[in-house]
């Protein structure tokens, strides 16, 4: 493990560094602490990732975090004298740290202080973002501080990540990715394993050109080229049956893959930290004692730790393909490559919205058409009661646009549309969301929808997540529903691949990802491939 990230994930949303150093006697809920964090980084000889935490503290806040790990113990710095106080004389010299994890979905509900602050806009993080940058540079400027991007799959970037990139391309450190696909929740075993594989495996290239279209914006935007950081990565398999797809063969196919494809030099990825280690709900390592459960994500970073080189060197394959209809946040892989096309015409059929009862609400439907729900209560409340529905066909893309605006909801969760499956949310885990609005002006948002294999019918939901916040309004108007072609990268190759020489150049090593699913005949040409790899390891 060469890199390690505390404290990470959710949990550091509102994490206050300043209970986790000092005596362990005085932080009974932080054992683990920051220092101890440090001494273990040191022990297995790992470089520490800090997360500092958006919805909680101060720029200043950050600033002491940084002398308490880097500036010298000489009397003036009181920080580092309780460094030193904490067993730890010299400084701990840390160099990366990263504002926030996932910034844009706000902090989440049940922790504690949730509710007392209101979910960051991109211009709002990216404010912020400027002012912590600055302070931590002030007490060294050696530090490198990184910026949260959305968790995007496909090469459109959200109106978050491009806003983020404008307002802060000019002194950004690096930019962070969390690298999550594809995106599967359902325990009804639907699809089937491995239709379900077909799918997966098409995604860590998907991934590539996603990179490929981030990094052609950060270098027209902010005229240079900014590292990515991949703080966090998996499969997102977030079920238990028919069994935890996440602890499968399936799941480390899909990492090694991605593993591949953070390699690769165009997209310029400084450091990538695989969601986790050990426990928990992820680890590729189970246990507190020996004997350890070696689950087989584990062995996929073992065998390229034992079995790569130290040189990347470039390597082509030839093989040959399958195709898919892609779901999942996975895209369908068909054919030759083509191009996002959207259609004009509005498929949305003439039809009232449906408006369901709920305590503390008021909606109704204007002569024009524009949808009014008023919201009479600042207490916790999840709206999703207006509702649309038309029918759709399986694996079809559907772009979802609407006019919204707000009122008295600027100091809570804003408004939005959500797209999915017919069935409903908890039926089939299948839907998007539009970027919110906070805005007293008429703001167009849209939401890009490709239906499961199974769809028969869409539904097309005004959103308020929960949150406790506001009293206000919200209006809705000129709704309308476009077919579009997805981005296709066509048929996806059987066999991926990565190749590396020795420092010395004498020994040649190809790591292979096969993603056939069942055994087949081998043909001529995959015969050929793999004799020409014969003399790697």
């Amino acid at each position: 493990m060469t890199t390690a990230r505390y404290p990470g994930g959710c949990g550091s949303h509102l994490f206050d560094w300043k209970k986790a150093v000092g005596p362990v006697s005085e932080r009974p809920k932080q054992r683990f602490g920051l220092p101890e964090f440090l001494k273990f980084c040191e022990a297995i000889g790992a470089v520490p990732v800090i997360t500092v935490a958006d919805y909680f503290g101060t720029p200043q806040d950050a600033a002491d975090l940084v002398e308490y790990l880097n500036a010298p113990d000489d009397g003036k710095h009181p920080w580092a004298k309780l460094r030193a106080q904490d067993g730890r004389k010299e400084p701990w010299k840390v160099v990366w740290f990263e504002f926030g994890n996932e910034t844009d979905h706000g902090a989440h509900k049940g922790m504690d202080n949730f509710g007392k602050r209101e979910k960051f806009t991109a211009e709002e993080y990216a404010r912020r973002y400027r002012q912590y940058w600055q302070a931590m540079k002030a007490v060294d400027p050696s530090i490198k501080l990184g910026a949260v991007l959305t968790n995007d799959v496909t090469p459109q970037l959200s109106e978050w990540t491009k806003t983020v990139i404008k307002l802060t391309g000019d002194i950004a450190d690096f930019y962070i990715h969390h690298a999550y696909i594809p995106h599967y929740y359902r325990n009804d075993g639907v699809p089937d394993a491995k239709t379900l594989f077909r799918i997966a495996f098409a995604g860590p290239r998907q991934l590539a050109a996603y990179y490929r279209e981030l990094r052609r914006f950060i270098r027209q935007t902010a005229k240079r080229d900014i590292p990515l950081a991949i703080t966090e990565f998996n499969g997102h398999f977030v079920q238990e049956k028919p069994v935890p797809y996440r602890f499968s063969l399936g799941c480390a196919l899909v990492v090694a893959e991605l593993l591949q494809v953070f390699m690769q030099p165009e997209f310029n990825i400084a450091h990538a930290q695989y969601w986790q280690f050990a426990n928990e709900y992820w680890g590729m390592v189970r246990g507190y004692k020996p004997p350890y459960t070696l689950r087989p994500a584990y062995w996929v970073f073992w065998l390229y730790y034992r079995h790569f080189g130290d040189l990347l060197i470039d390597c082509q394959v030839e093989c040959e393909s399958y195709e898919t209809g892609g779901g999942y946040g996975v895209l369908p892989a068909r054919g030759k490559p083509t191009d996002f096309r959207l259609f004009p015409e509005n498929l949305l059929p003439l039809q009232n919205w449906v408006l369901q009862d709920v305590q503390g609400v008021r909606h109704w439907e204007e002569p024009d058409g524009t949808l009014v729900v008023e919201i009479l209560t600042d207490e916790d409340l999840n709206y999703y009661h207006a509702v649309k529905r038309m029918p759709a066909e399986p694996l079809i893309g559907y772009r979802v646009t609407a006019e919204i605006r707000t009122e008295g909801l600027e100091k809570s969760r804003g408004a939005q549309i959500q797209v999915g499956d017919g069935r409903g949310w908890l039926a089939t885990k299948s839907a998007v969301l539009s970027p919110e609005v906070k805005s007293s002006s008429w703001q167009t948002v849209t939401a890009d929808y490709i239906t499961l294999p199974d769809t028969r019918e869409i539904e097309i939901r005004v959103r308020r997540l929960e949150g406790a916040g506001s009293k206000g309004k919200i209006f809705v108007r000129n709704l309308k529903v476009q077919r579009f072609t997805p981005f296709n990268l066509g048929a996806v190759p059987i066999i991926s691949a990565v190749a590396s020489k020795s420092k010395d150049g004498k020994q040649v090593c190809v790591a292979i990802v096969n993603k056939t699913l069942m055994h087949q005949p081998m043909s001529a040409s995959r015969a050929s491939m793999l004799g020409r790899f014969q003399h790697g390891r």
